[in-house]
C-alpha cells in the first residue's frame, strides 16, 4: 500500500511539473530571417482535357413577324447580327445556326431547315452578320409574314481545335439539346 502512494505522489509531482512549468514568454518567436534560395522548378503537369471556353454561343435573337417585311415574293430575308463572329471565327470554326419558333411547344431545328413547303437557310455568314432566307419551295409567294409567329435564331461557333474528340462529330445531324449537352453548355 505504502508503494502504491508512493507512486501516486510521484505522479502528482511530475503532473504538476509538466503544468507549471511552461510559460507564455517561453518559445517566443524571433525575428524573420533573410529570403532562401529560389527551389529547383517542377514537373510541368499533364494537359487536361479541353473544355469549352473558345466556344462562342449568342443569346437568342427574337425576330417578330413585322422584321421580316411586308411579304409578297417566295423570298424574305433577315440579318442576324452576330458581334462574335470575326475573320478567324469564320476560318476556323463551324457556325451551327439554330432556329426556335416560338408557339407551344417551342421547337428548335437546325438551319438549313425543310419541311417540304417552306425552307430557312443561310444566306452568308461574315464578319459580325448572318443573313437568313426564309422561302417557299415551289417558289409561289411567302404568306404575308405579319401572320407568322415569332422567330428566335441563335448561333452557336466550335473552333475547329476545341477538342480531339470533335473531328468525327458531325454536330449538323444533331439536336440543339444534344449538342448543347456535348459541350456542357445551357440552353
Amino acid at each position: 500500500m505504502r508503494t502504491m502512494m508512493n507512486f501516486l505522489k510521484m505522479v502528482a509531482l511530475v503532473l504538476a511539473l509538466i503544468i507549471t512549468a511552461c510559460s507564455p514568454e517561453d518559445g517566443e518567436d524571433g525575428a524573420i530571417g533573410p529570403q532562401g534560395p529560389q527551389g529547383v522548378a517542377g514537373q510541368d503537369g499533364m494537359n487536361g482535357e479541353d473544355g469549352n471556353a473558345n466556344i462562342i454561343v449568342s443569346d437568342w435573337t427574337t425576330f417578330v413577324n413585322a422584321d421580316w417585311g411586308s411579304g409578297g415574293g417566295s423570298t424574305q430575308s433577315i440579318n442576324l447580327t452576330a458581334p462574335e463572329i470575326d475573320s478567324n471565327t469564320l476560318e476556323n470554326s463551324a457556325v451551327l445556326i439554330y432556329m426556335r419558333l416560338d408557339f407551344e411547344p417551342t421547337v428548335i431545328y437546325i438551319v438549313p431547315w425543310d419541311d417540304g413547303l417552306f425552307e430557312f437557310v443561310v444566306n452568308g455568314i461574315s464578319e459580325g452578320n448572318i443573313r437568313i432566307t426564309a422561302r417557299r419551295r415551289d417558289g409561289s409567294a411567302l404568306p404575308d409574314p405579319t401572320n407568322w409567329v415569332d422567330i428566335s435564331f441563335k448561333y452557336v461557333a466550335v473552333p475547329a481545335n476545341t477538342t480531339s474528340k470533335t473531328s468525327s462529330v458531325d454536330f449538323t445531324k444533331m439536336s440543339y439539346y444534344e449538342v448543347m449537352d456535348y459541350f456542357g453548355l445551357d440552353y
